[in-house]
This record gives structure tokens, C-alpha cells and sequence, in this order.
């Protein structure tokens, strides 16, 4: 059964592109890639580092219930969970639900096109890697 790794695309020079919020005014925010920096911004590295390890850790526990559950019905999960959580931190941010529901046509555009982005990243990888990433393992004694 092949398992998905976070770490496999940075194994084979793939950097994903991290995102994180920034306020651009009250009860707004927006996303923004973080850099994959170099060594020099130390505070830039820990917060890569936390994301990756996340990321590590969501997807983990994703190939765990895979064994049992399938990865079909695991991706639909996984899919559903991050839906879910990003419609309740973009609603956090807002005191009042017709301002939620006027911003709501932008959020969806917003979520859909970063969905897209990383997906399509994401996607280039396995093609450039897929002999790698779908390598059988050698069962032959030696």
C-alpha cells in the first residue's frame, strides 16, 4: 500500500508553499504564502518548521486510517475536516453574521483559489515524481 509523506516532495527538491493569516483590517484577514526561506530569518524557519510538522501530522494520522478505512473515504474526510475548520476561522473574525454572509462570495473565491493552487503544486509534484513516489518496494532476497 503506498503512503503519502509531507516530507517526500522536499526529498525530491519540491518546496510547498505555507500559508499563513494576516490582518489587513478589523475583522479581516487574509492569507499570504510564507516564504521557504533561507537560513538568515531564524523566526521565518521555526514557523516553516511548525507548519511542515503539522502538515506531517494531519497527513500521519490520515495514512493510519487509510489501513482501515480506505483513502477514498479518508481523502472525503480529510476534505470535509478542512472545509469545516476553514469556514469557522474565517466566521470567527466577524461580530455580526450579515457581514460574515456579505464577505462570504470573497472567502469562497479565496479558499477555492489556494485549494486550487496547492492542489495543482501538489499534483506537478507526483507527476515529475510519480516513479519515485509509486516504486514498488524490492521483495527480492539478495
Amino acid at each position: 500500500m503506498h503512503k503519502i509523506t509531507a516530507t517526500c516532495a522536499q526529498q525530491h527538491g519540491y518546496n510547498r508553499t505555507p500559508y499563513a493569516s494576516r490582518r489587513v483590517r478589523q475583522n479581516q484577514y487574509i492569507f499570504i504564502p510564507i516564504k521557504i526561506m533561507s537560513t538568515e530569518n531564524k523566526d521565518q524557519q521555526a514557523v516553516n518548521d511548525r507548519y511542515i510538522e503539522r502538515v506531517d501530522a494531519f497527513i500521519k494520522q490520515a495514512n493510519q486510517f487509510v489501513e482501515t478505512e480506505g483513502a477514498d473515504s479518508v481523502s472525503s474526510s480529510l476534505l470535509y475536516a478542512a472545509t469545516r475548520f476553514s469556514a469557522f476561522n474565517a466566521s470567527r473574525k466577524y461580530t455580526q453574521a450579515d457581514k460574515l454572509a456579505q464577505d462570504k462570495t470573497e472567502a469562497l473565491k479565496y479558499f477555492s483559489d489556494i485549494f486550487r493552487k496547492m492542489f495543482q503544486e501538489n499534483m506537478e509534484d507526483y507527476i515529475k515524481n510519480f516513479d519515485n513516489y509509486f516504486k514498488e518496494p524490492d521483495t527480492t532476497d539478495s
